[in-house]
């Protein structure tokens, strides 16, 4: 019941459902490992996804959460892999006797990178993967 006013508001019944089912998923289902993680503080990974071929990988303690899985994580390290295009000389030998000419050849290299944040905001909808590190 709330007050407002001195006086008692029921909750409908539809509030008190919603009331329950959202306290029952932080109880139980995926939003428990979140819960747990919080109260401990203990570290997690996170497996973020980036761009179209690239990944990151945040470390940290969870901050705060909600229903959405967006995350506040406090004292992140993230490692992830840049593409990085490197040009490389190739020679081309003509069949009909022309001496070789040469050309540049774009080769992209996977380069892995890390930085630092004290805090950092990662949305629900770009998360792969959360693990527990113990």
């Amino acid at each position: 019941m709330n007050q407002k006013n001195g006086e008692n508001i029921k909750k409908t019944r539809s509030e008190v459902d919603f009331d329950t089912r959202l306290k029952e998923s932080f109880e139980k289902g995926p939003l428990n490992l979140l819960v747990r993680c919080f109260i401990d503080k203990s570290i997690i990974t996170v497996h973020v996804r980036r761009e179209r071929d690239c990944f990151a990988k945040c470390t940290g303690v969870i901050c705060a959460f909600d229903k959405h899985m967006n995350l506040i994580l406090n004292n992140v390290k993230e490692v992830y892999d840049e593409i990085e295009v490197t040009y490389k000389k190739q020679k081309l030998i003509d069949p009909i006797n022309h001496p070789g000419r040469n050309r540049k050849r774009a080769v992209k290299v996977h380069v892995q990178k890390t930085r630092m944040f004290v805090q950092l905001f990662i949305k629900g909808s770009s998360i792969i993967l959360i693990n527990r590190n113990n």
